[in-house]
């Protein structure tokens, strides 16, 4: 009788447990497959800390992961922290001079490392795009001919695959460059008038003036509903503002994503650097089309998984910010 013990306890704990898993599976299912949740589809898998696998649902159905893919992102970022943190692939935000002859002023080339975090808000602590500006006017330098924004460290590939139009437009779908400044967005506060009629301003915030902006939009009496919308299309220099807004209603304030981020940072350099009395003609982008250099290679090659770009262009910088710390791109990417 003591030989039969243990298969028959064993023989029990499996039953209870595949009863428990079989209770578990129905609760799910009731919960995220009924009729109140139509239009929605959903798979899991749910598995031990041994990969034993305890609960699988839809688990081979093929989804577009959106937000999940950061978990994987930053899994792989922090396996890979060493050597994402080399100087080749994580050199800070560069200031060069590109001489023209001797009759015409430089160009200054604006290099971006790849720092999610650079900016020129003015209260900026820390990866500030002023610090650059402040040691080039520290050179004595008092005229360019143009102020270019490099982003050639990474392939001119602003989005996403699979990224929908109508999302482009907004703060989370904004373009992906090597050169980046406040997140790649400009800011539009709308204004309602007082009473029902009143103008409507409709303004970018300090600094962020990049598009045209035509204002359609009209104070409605106050305690109604708001009804307005913004509308600027892929590649369009014109975001149109329309619709309602209750009289007396507080600003509003709505962040646009940015087409060409390399360009827009060298228009706010050079307006920090015109700031500080140094005469800019005008301002421009220097991109790098995506080549199969740029592919990432399969399990079975034997090339490096991460892929160092050219730095092309001059050699020697004038002013360099040194790049923010990977790790805090990856809390601001996994948060927000």
């Amino acid at each position: 009788m003591q030989r039969l013990r243990i298969p028959l306890l064993s023989s029990w704990l499996i039953i209870g447990l595949t009863a428990c898993q079989s209770a578990v599976h129905q609760d799910v299912e009731t919960a995220l497959f009924n009729p109140e949740q139509n239009g929605i589809r959903w798979g899991l898998v749910v598995a031990d800390l041994d990969g034993t696998e305890l609960l699988a649902m839809r688990a081979d159905d093929r989804f577009t992961p959106a937000s999940n893919t950061k978990i994987v992102t930053t899994m792989a970022s922090y396996h890979h922290l060493s050597q994402l943190s080399e100087p080749q692939h994580n050199p800070g935000t560069q200031v060069f001079l590109r001489p023209a002859d001797e009759q015409a002023p430089p160009d200054l080339i604006l290099r971006g490392g790849g720092d999610a975090m650079l900016t020129d808000t003015p209260d900026c602590e820390v990866h500030c795009l002023a610090d650059l500006a402040d040691a080039v006017a520290a050179t004595g330098l008092t005229t360019v001919a143009r102020v270019v924004g490099d982003d050639r460290l990474f392939p001119f590939e602003r989005w996403g695959v699979g990224w929908s139009i109508e999302d482009l437009q907004y703060y989370y779908g904004t373009a992906v460059s090597a050169l980046s400044v406040n997140d790649n967005l400009a800011w539009i506060d709308v204004v309602p008038g007082a009473e029902t009629g009143d103008a409507v301003t409709a303004s970018w915030q300090a600094g962020d003036a990049y598009y045209t902006i035509a204002n359609e939009v009209t104070t409605s009496p106050a305690n109604t509903d708001r009804a307005l919308r913004i509308e600027r299309y892929p590649g369009a220099d014109l975001v149109r503002v329309y619709g309602t807004v209750p009289a007396g209603s507080p600003t509003l304030s709505f962040g646009l994503a940015i087409d060409d981020p390399a360009e827009f940072a060298a228009l706010r350099f050079k307006r920090l650097l015109e700031a500080r009395g140094i005469a800019v003609d005008a301002f421009s982008a220097q991109h790098r089309p995506l080549s199969l250099s740029d592919e990432v290679p399969d399990e079975d090659s034997e090339r490096a998984v991460l892929i160092t770009s050219p730095m092309m262009g001059p050699k020697d910088a004038i002013a360099t910010l040194p790049a923010s710390p990977l790790t805090e791109s990856l809390k601001r990417i996994s948060k927000d």
